[in-house]
C-alpha cells in the first residue's frame, strides 16, 4: 500500500480516515511525497511523510477538509 511511505502514524491515521469521510479523495504517488487529489477538479495536496513542526498535521487536516468540501 502506498500508506507505507508515510511514516509518522498519525498523519496516515488522517489519510485514511479522510478517503474513508471524502469518497472524492484519491491517493498517488509523486516523486517523494504522497498526494491526495480530488478526483473531479483534479486539485493535490502534498503528504508529509514526518510533521516538520507543530502546526503540520492541523494544516494537513485543514487542506484536505478543503479538497473534500470542492
Amino acid at each position: 500500500m502506498l500508506l507505507n511511505r508515510v511514516i509518522n502514524r498519525d498523519i496516515r491515521r488522517i489519510v485514511i480516515n479522510s478517503l474513508r469521510t471524502y469518497p472524492a479523495l484519491g491517493l498517488k504517488k509523486g516523486k517523494r511525497h504522497l498526494k491526495i487529489f480530488n478526483r473531479e477538479s483534479q486539485d493535490f495536496l502534498p503528504i508529509p511523510s514526518s510533521p516538520s513542526d507543530h502546526r503540520s498535521i492541523k494544516n494537513l487536516k485543514v487542506g484536505i477538509r478543503r479538497l473534500g468540501e470542492d
